[in-house]
């Protein structure tokens, strides 16, 4: 590589971020216009800044009463934020320096432009792997069709606990898909996946995605079917030293959160697969308690 070369290749590289960067500021303009007036005042249902000024507090439980009774869980007389914690986490600097009034709108409006900004690159590097074959053009419609064209776009202007959750966990959902592919960074795929689970537990299903990328890699298709595929590659990885290396990596920053979780929930609820939500006071806790949270029922 000549000395010409080498200095076009960042200049190359910011090229690639372009589409994802003039995404990410277009989400910040039309979800910022949509929410309008309410970025000026925290959310009606802001849980997370309760359990982050708990945190801070050293205390798991809010003090004395919420403000409402919509979505807190109480037990043995103490009143909990029921959602895992991970985006009150993040809310703790923000609540140490601005105290109650920190505002979860704001907080939530640059994680809702960067979910279509992380799918634009999702998109674009798998389209340069040659893994999706589609034009630029086509990946920036289709962003923008998820962007603005789903329920996502409800959920990134409304900036309450549950949009909250949404919108940070797939954040960090979208950047385990980014390190997981080709099952390059097992360990930063496990630890964003552990803190997208931190946010929304059912988003430990995509582990899968994880698993799929390493036994892809390990044994590729050679115009198989693709059960034959995955028959050969799953008989070939299990005898690789390096597959087992990449799982592990993988594994154990899930299995660390998940372990400070499980203690978490014990220290509120007795517990550790107990998050709270049975002990809500909300009008349908007679259902939740005949039916639970997942049935056909409903």
């Amino acid at each position: 590589m000549n000395h010409t070369d080498a200095k076009r290749r960042p200049i190359a590289r910011l090229g690639e971020y372009k589409g994802p960067l003039i995404t990410f500021v277009a989400g910040l303009i039309i979800f910022g216009a949509v929410s309008g007036e309410r970025l000026l005042t925290p959310s009606r249902d802001n849980h997370y800044v309760f359990l982050a000024d708990a945190m801070l507090h050293g205390r798991l439980h809010i003090e004395g009463k919420p403000p409402h009774y919509n979505d807190w869980a109480k037990y043995e007389g103490k009143w909990y934020v029921s959602f895992p914690p991970a985006p009150a986490v993040l809310m703790i600097p923000g609540v140490a320096i601005f105290g109650m009034g920190f505002n979860d709108r704001l907080f939530t409006l640059p994680f809702a432009a960067a979910g279509p900004a992380l799918l634009f690159l999702l998109l674009q590097l798998l389209a340069t792997r040659n893994r999706l074959h589609r034009r630029p053009v086509e990946i920036a419609i289709f962003t923008a069709l998820y962007g603005v064209g789903t329920v996502y776009f409800f959920s990134a202007v409304q900036g309450t606990v549950w949009y909250t959750a949404h919108m940070v966990g797939g954040v960090f959902l979208l950047l385990f898909l980014l390190s997981s592919l080709e099952a390059k960074h097992p360990i930063l795929a496990g630890i964003f996946l552990a803190i997208a689970f931190a946010c929304r537990p059912p988003m430990a299903l995509a582990v899968f995605f994880f698993i799929f990328e390493s036994i892809r890699v390990q044994a590729p298709p050679n115009g198989r079917r693709f059960g034959e595929w995955i028959a050969a590659a799953g008989s070939r990885a299990l005898l690789s030293g390096a597959q087992l290396r990449r799982l592990l990596l993988f594994a154990l920053p899930l299995v660390v959160v998940v372990a400070v979780l499980a203690l978490f929930n014990t220290a509120r609820f007795d517990d550790p697969t107990e998050f709270g939500h049975q002990y809500l006071k909300v009008r349908w806790s007679a259902r939740i308690a005949r039916w639970g949270l997942f049935h056909y029922h409903y």
